[in-house]
């Protein structure tokens, strides 16, 4: 697939068939996280994969009940170790650079997903502590995200886009 058909045609899917998706597949999806870009190339992300039904109930239940996370054959929690970002950046900045890089190896995860035909969507954590409880994920770990995978019984429509000239502010504002 072309990248600009790939960024322009991927959507946030909902509904997912029960069709397993290949380990080789998952595998080749997450390994995209380590190229994105990220302060200070210290990869703080940190991925949690879960196929097992029962925990992604759980983690439905962590994140606003969307059905899709317990529908979904595979879901990946994305957290981060902010530890090492901390020391190089201080505690004030690091949070925010924490959650850019989790976000820029979202965005490379999904996109190499939809390239491959698998379906995906970003879905937010309501309960981090219920989450981390599921998962038996350490305290100081920060969960950011959790993406669901799978392949869509759906194929929805792109969604209006504003023109580039109604967000571009050329110089100044």
């Amino acid at each position: 697939m072309d990248f600009d058909e790939c960024i322009k045609t991927r959507r946030s899917v909902k509904t997912f068939t029960n069709k397993k998706i290949k380990d080789k597949d998952i595998y080749e999806i997450l390994d995209t996280i380590k190229y994105a870009p990220n302060s200070g190339n210290i990869q703080n992300w940190r991925l949690v994969l879960v196929k097992d039904p029962k925990k992604r109930e759980k983690l439905k239940k962590a994140s606003f009940n969307q059905e899709w996370i317990e529908q979904a054959p595979v879901a990946v929690v994305v957290c981060s170790d902010d530890q090492d970002v901390e020391k190089f950046y201080g505690k004030k900045s690091s949070k925010k650079f924490c959650i850019q890089n989790c976000a820029a190896g979202i965005q490379n995860m999904l996109l190499k997903a939809h390239s491959l035909g698998i379906s995906s969507i970003w879905n937010a954590v309501s309960d981090e502590d219920k989450a981390k409880h599921a998962l038996k994920i350490p305290e100081n770990i920060n969960i950011h995200a959790i993406i669901s995978f799978g392949y869509s019984i759906e194929e929805p429509d792109m969604p209006k886009r504003l023109e580039i000239d109604r967000i571009l502010h050329d110089e100044s504002w």
